[in-house]
């Protein structure tokens, strides 16, 4: 007998809580209305339902079909939680472009194979299109550089 697909069980139960979450939540805690006057609770309850559908969909098969080996690395998470904190604290102090700039460079130090040269140059374009879209695009009043603190 073959060994289950571990990582799409996994994945699938999760989509499967998440659904009954929010389908439980908008139950208990929103109007759903009626078929004909739809209240709040009823496209998250729709929603939740689709996703414990769609998740079902996604554990079946893999109880029968040879997955990977899960491995569980540490480094990742810490990786990319470190890049939105450091998001959470430039953005007030510095300005969003300097925190789309850490944001992008310490994030793409979880990939391994990414040099810093290439991981500079990315954080660099992306704070640059950031700048343009917001700022020359759509002309938003965002403080793109905010050295006052």
């Amino acid at each position: 007998m073959n060994k289950p697909n571990w990582q799409d069980i996994w994945g699938g139960v999760l989509i499967i809580a998440f659904g009954a979450f929010f389908a439980w939540y908008a139950q208990h805690t929103m109007n759903l209305g009626s078929l004909r006057r739809m209240g709040a609770g009823a496209f998250p309850l729709g929603v939740g339902i689709i996703l414990m559908i769609l998740g079902v969909l996604i554990v079946l098969p893999a109880l029968r079909k040879p997955g990977p080996k899960i491995e569980f690395a540490i480094r990742t998470p810490l990786i990319i939680l470190a890049a939105v904190c450091a998001f959470a604290f430039c953005v007030p102090r510095l300005g969003v472009v300097p925190a789309i700039f850490a944001t992008v460079f310490i994030s793409s130090l979880a990939d391994r194979r990414l040099t810093p040269l290439f991981s500079f140059l990315v954080s660099i374009s992306l704070s640059a299109a950031i700048w343009l879209l917001f700022v020359q695009g759509l002309n938003l009043p965002i403080p793109m550089f905010d050295w006052s603190w």
